[in-house]
């Protein structure tokens, strides 16, 4: 008795594509204000300027079920500088512009833990309330001039 086996080669072609998109890399992708720049109306009865408000939005590709992810605000800088009529620099106190984000204070020694509090195409976002405090203004002021810089940091 004899048995035979007849061998065959098969080739499977495999093909494998990748969607980038598909992917999350864990970023935030912008930090803005809105508005982004603000003229500030001033009360001659307290000798200062009434509060400002902007929004501050800030947009990740971090997917919305992800409930892990948030986020600490830093304060990078925050200047102010008032002048005189002839345009002489005036002392102009440090904490002259006091910043609250969701009525939490940022300073430049604390960094603020944030929640995302929005989703927008799958990923989470947030837009958070910004109000600017201000001090006395120097003796003589006739102009003052701002700039305020923050940094997004994810935090597990």
């Amino acid at each position: 008795m004899s048995f035979g086996a007849l061998a065959e080669t098969h080739i499977f072609q495999l093909v494998s594509e990748i969607d980038k998109s598909q992917f999350f890399s864990y970023q935030i992708t912008d930090v803005a204000f809105s508005p982004s720049s603000l003229t500030l109306k001033s009360n001659a009865e307290t000798n200062t300027f009434d509060d400002a408000f902007t929004l501050l939005t800030v947009a990740t590709d971090i997917p919305s079920t992800d409930q892990s992810m948030k986020f600490q605000l830093f304060m990078k800088s925050n200047t102010s500088q008032c002048y005189s009529i002839d345009e002489t620099a005036l002392i102009t106190p440090s904490d002259f512009a006091q910043v609250y984000i969701e009525g939490q204070p940022l300073t430049e020694l604390e960094p603020v833990l944030m929640e995302f509090n929005q989703a927008s195409d799958g990923v989470k976002t947030g837009e958070y309330d910004v109000k600017f405090s201000f001090g006395t203004l120097p003796e003589s002021a006739s102009l003052c001039q701002g700039k305020l810089s923050v940094l997004a940091e994810l935090s597990l």
